[in-house]
């Protein structure tokens, strides 16, 4: 099992692994080191705490971006196939959180093998989308249909959410982006006409949208967030700032979600 872990922090496909040259073993040889690849070092942020005399929290809330485990096919497709079911079953946002993360969302898994019971996971999308729900704006124009976009330094994510639903969804790499191009991406999602192919083609992870959405009939409020945001200067965007802070979008996401589970007071 820890021999499977490290090798697919590499790559999901074992066979593939061994292609490039690398060795799997079942124990480690003499005189080698032992590197640990995790996302959360526990030791480390309790001396960062100690070191300002404050206690160690006993309850975390995480967002990572998690391709999930997909030995097979792209992992580009696998998750743009998770959000398609996400959405066909309802596309409920409280449903993006989880204290017990679903099966092939590895690095999810891995985080709650670190810090163990007391913690609940999102993906660092689903966190940004829901924190900016936070903003006032947007909590009061989302249930008629609004674009949310995240734009980081390297990934897009475009929602389209209406009514505390995931309608539709497109996810990019910001590289791969210029304004105009944005801004078709936008127009072709809200009429439902926008293809995963397209999106996977140009290098992106792609498109999914709810099996009964065909397009909005109105024109949504476009809200942005992010760090590459002046991608959107030539568009008719709302600046999202949740609590005054748009860069803490996800981190609101998490303490919104947290809260509507029961798990942050």
């Amino acid at each position: 099992m820890l021999l499977n872990s490290a090798a697919k922090t590499i790559h999901d496909n074992l066979d593939r692994i061994q292609a490039l040259g690398v060795k799997l073993l079942e124990s480690q040889p003499e005189d080698t080191l032992t590197v640990i690849l995790e996302d959360i070092d526990i030791d480390q942020w309790q001396s960062f705490f100690e070191s300002w005399f404050l206690n160690f929290p006993s309850r975390f809330a995480v967002a990572v971006q998690d391709h999930g485990e997909s030995p097979d096919i792209s992992n580009r497709i696998f998750r743009m196939e998770r959000w398609k079911v996400f959405m066909d079953s309802g596309g409920h946002l409280e449903d993006l959180v989880y204290q017990q993360p679903p099966e092939g969302l590895t690095r999810m898994k891995a985080v709650a093998g670190t810090l163990g019971e007391k913690v609940i996971l999102m993906d660092t999308g689903s966190a940004a989308i829901c924190g900016m729900l936070e903003d006032s704006v947007v909590a009061s124009q989302h249930k008629q249909g609004a674009i949310l976009i995240n734009l980081g330094n390297s990934h897009t994510l475009i929602a389209l959410v209406q009514n505390s639903r995931l309608l539709g969804l497109c996810e990019h790499h910001t590289s791969k982006l210029t304004p105009a191009k944005l801004a078709i991406l936008i127009d072709k999602l809200v009429a439902g006409s926008l293809t995963h192919q397209e999106v996977f083609d140009d290098q992106g992870h792609g498109v999914a949208l709810a099996k009964d959405f065909s397009g909005l009939s109105c024109s949504p409020l476009i809200a942005v967030s992010g760090p590459k945001r002046n991608l959107c200067e030539s568009l008719p965007y709302y600046h999202a700032v949740p609590h005054g802070d748009m860069m803490l979008a996800g981190c609101f996401g998490l303490l919104k979600m947290g809260r509507k589970v029961g798990f942050i007071p």
